[in-house]
């Protein structure tokens, strides 16, 4: 089983696999910050609530993204 580990480390930084990482990481960052000012916007715009309400939302939701943004990065077969 470590042998398989060292080698999936060894194959992490290969062109191939390091270009499709990159790719993965930097779509999981626009879709997070997309998320985000979406999310800004709708509570601005829709709800005022009382200022200690809307920080933890926003702090709750941005923990919320970054556990979710886990399930965005997709197996790749090459």
């Amino acid at each position: 089983m470590l042998a398989a580990a060292g080698q999936a480390f060894e194959e992490l930084f290969s062109p191939p696999f390091r270009s499709v990482l990159l790719k993965c990481v930097g779509f999981t960052i626009a879709l997070l910050a997309g998320l985000i000012v979406a999310v800004e916007w709708s509570f601005t715009h829709f709800v005022a609530w009382p200022g200690w309400i809307e920080t933890t939302i926003q702090w709750l939701g941005g923990l919320a993204l970054v556990a979710a943004s886990i399930f965005l990065i997709p197996p790749v077969r090459r």
